[in-house]
């Protein structure tokens, strides 16, 4: 094999190395965006739980004081009613007063009481959910360093492939260099096998001339079809 051509042929072998490096670097950013992206989204969720959780609580914080307020000013008006003097008509108002304020008092406890139960089972509920999380969190962040070390590694060998691509580029000649370039805007693969008496890019009928020519190896040939660089199996 010509010497032209194998040098060719090792630097579109070094191309295809340097393309797949960098189709799974992008695969490792892409993964990589995605878990943290999922990351995100589950500490989002977890935190809105636990600011519904705090909801809860403040609920039933005001009910509770809202309890303990009403209950001061009923004894204010049982006291009132039991040592001051008032009139008659006085006397109705604070009862009808005391009347309401008792059916009212009981309705904020027995709310404050479906509150306190609420705020009883979701502890649970959200001691659970805290433990999932913190699980999965866990698991995510594992792949995230996963992902890293992969994508670092692939780094690398994409920085080395991309080294001996340069080296090998630097040693061919300036008119190689040019057909290789022009081809390579075309094809990914400007240099291909014959495949009978086919070429093997563009899979069109070669010439018998041509084949002639690709046989006796002295020189480049290139295929009349599609012009990729031709050799033999």
């Amino acid at each position: 094999m010509l010497a032209e051509l194998q040098a060719l042929l090792t630097l579109q072998h070094k191309d295809t190395e340097i393309l797949e490096a960098e189709r799974k670097l992008t695969h490792h950013h892409q993964r990589s965006e995605q878990v943290q992206q999922q990351l995100k989204q589950a500490a989002n969720h977890h935190q809105q739980l636990h600011d519904a959780f705090d909801v809860k609580k403040l609920e039933g914080k005001r009910l509770s004081q809202e309890v303990d307020h009403l209950d001061e000013h009923l004894r204010e008006q049982e006291r009132k009613l039991a040592h001051d003097i008032v009139s008659f008509k006085e006397i109705e108002l604070i009862k009808q007063s005391l009347e309401n304020g008792h059916r009212h008092i009981e309705r904020l406890e027995e709310e404050a009481i479906a509150v306190l139960n609420e705020i009883e089972a979701l502890t649970a509920e959200l001691k659970q959910k805290d433990e999932v999380h913190a699980k999965r969190k866990t698991q995510m962040e594992g792949e995230l360093g996963l992902i890293a070390q992969a994508a670092g590694a692939q780094q690398q060998a994409l920085s080395q492939a991309q080294a001996e691509r340069a080296s090998l580029w630097c040693n061919l000649p300036d008119y190689l260099q040019s057909a290789y370039e022009r081809l390579r805007a075309r094809f990914r693969d400007p240099v291909v096998p014959m495949k009978g008496q086919n070429c093997g890019g563009c899979q069109l009928h070669l010439s018998g001339q041509l084949i002639a020519e690709l046989r006796q190896g002295t020189s480049l040939v290139h295929c009349e079809h599609c012009q990729r660089i031709l050799y033999l199996p």
